[in-house]
C-alpha cells in the first residue's frame, strides 16, 4: 500500500547539489505529487521504497504527510 510523503534537505550551504526530484528518479516505485523548489518533494510511496530511500539517500529527511491524512480523516 503506498503513503503520501514529504522529502526535503535542509543543508542550504551546499552550493551544487542534486534536488529532491533527481535523486527520488531513481526509484521507479516513487510518484512525485509535487516539487516546489529543488529542496521538498511531496510522493507516494509504500514502506519498503520509504526504508530503500532513506538508506540509500541519508541527507534525505522523509516523513509521513500528516496534514494529508488529517485533512482526509485518515
Amino acid at each position: 500500500m503506498t503513503s503520501r510523503y514529504v522529502v526535503w534537505q535542509e543543508d542550504r550551504f551546499m552550493t551544487s547539489r542534486v534536488s529532491v526530484s533527481e535523486l527520488l528518479r531513481d526509484f521507479p516505485e516513487v510518484e512525485i505529487l509535487r516539487a516546489k523548489d529543488p529542496d521538498h518533494a511531496v510522493v507516494l510511496m509504500d514502506t519498503q521504497t520509504e526504508l530503500k530511500v532513506r538508506s540509500e539517500h541519508p541527507q534525505l529527511s522523509v516523513e509521513p504527510d500528516i496534514r494529508h491524512r488529517m485533512a482526509s480523516g485518515q
